[in-house]
């Protein structure tokens, strides 16, 4: 379940960088109206807002997922301790992409 997570992760930063790269062929083209540059720019634009949602929800789902894996796992083994589960849900907690990052109940863009 942890591979799929991380490969859905994957899959929406793909889909961010698409994102980034219709908005450096738009700055590059020359041979755009204003009004057709300006109609691209919001699609861009909401494109990207839509795609670092994803992103979002995703990084979160695989924190809330981790974090009940660990909770299953408290006491199974001797090392399973609460100060184990502490460390563990720390971990879990940074996650990175090249828009956001996850760190102390905090979203970062």
């Amino acid at each position: 379940m942890r591979d799929l997570s991380k490969q859905e992760l994957e899959f929406y930063q793909g889909r961010q960088d698409v994102v980034l790269d219709q908005a450096k062929a738009l700055s590059e083209a020359s041979n755009l109206t204003a009004e057709e540059y300006e109609d691209m720019s919001a699609r861009i634009i909401k494109a990207a807002s839509e795609e670092t949602e994803a992103v979002k929800e995703k990084a979160y789902e695989q924190y809330a997922n981790q974090v009940a894996l660990n909770k299953s796992l408290l006491g199974t083994k001797e090392e399973y301790n609460e100060e184990w589960l502490e460390q563990a849900n720390a971990a879990a907690l940074i996650i990175k992409s090249p828009w956001i990052m996850l760190n102390k109940n905090t979203l970062i863009f």
